[in-house]
């Protein structure tokens, strides 16, 4: 077997497999994103004792003040804010760990309905 039919018989086993796994992965991490920023959104619910005037009252206060803030207190804010996403982030996907290693699997009936 010439090694351009060996490629291309390898092709045509991985390339299905890699766009399952891409996939996946493309969902798996739409999930935890969306679950981290839902947690975020959670803290100004509970500081706006879970109401809508509550939660946008919470949220324009936030902004009024980052806008009247100089420079250098918005950027500590916002490497504050990003710590705090990064941290939320980090444990969403530690709790998601064992969903990340089936993205991974693939078995003989994930073959057969590619």
């Amino acid at each position: 077997m010439t090694a351009f039919r060996m490629l291309r018989a390898w092709a045509g086993r991985t390339g299905p497999d890699a766009c399952l796994v891409a996939l996946r992965l493309t969902g798996w991490s739409a999930v935890t994103l969306l679950a981290t920023l839902g947690c975020l959104v959670l803290v100004f619910l509970m500081l706006g004792n879970f109401s809508a005037d509550g939660f946008f009252a919470q949220l324009n206060n936030l902004a009024r003040r980052f806008l009247a803030a100089d420079p250098d207190r918005r950027e500590q804010f916002l490497s504050f804010a990003a710590t705090v996403a990064g941290v939320l982030l980090a444990a969403m996907v530690l709790s998601r760990r064992r969903s990340l290693r089936a993205v991974f699997r693939l078995s003989s009936e994930d073959a057969t309905h590619v």
